[in-house]
C-alpha cells in the first residue's frame, strides 16, 4: 500500500496517541521496512464459517519463555 506507513501513524494517532514507541519507530523508519498492507479475498460459497468469538478471556497466565538456546526465561 503506498505510504501504508503514514496511514498507520494517522490509525495510531486516533486509537493510541500516548503509545509513543510505536510512534516514534513507524516514524523513524518512514515506510522503509515497515507498513500497511491491504489484502482483498472473497469467499467461497461452500466455505463453512467458525463460530463468531464474543469474548477474549481476560485473565494471563504467566508462563516461561523458550528461547533459542533451549534455556528458560520467566
Amino acid at each position: 500500500m503506498p505510504d501504508g506507513w503514514q496511514v498507520w501513524l494517522e490509525w495510531q494517532a486516533a486509537v493510541a496517541p500516548k503509545n509513543l514507541v510505536e510512534i516514534r519507530a513507524v516514524e523513524s523508519d518512514a515506510g522503509n521496512y515497515l507498513g500497511y498492507v491491504r489484502v482483498v479475498g472473497r469467499r467461497r460459497q461452500d466455505a463453512k464459517l467458525d463460530g463468531i468469538v464474543d469474548s477474549i478471556p481476560m485473565n494471563y497466565i504467566v508462563q516461561p519463555v523458550l528461547r533459542s538456546d533451549g534455556s528458560r526465561k520467566r
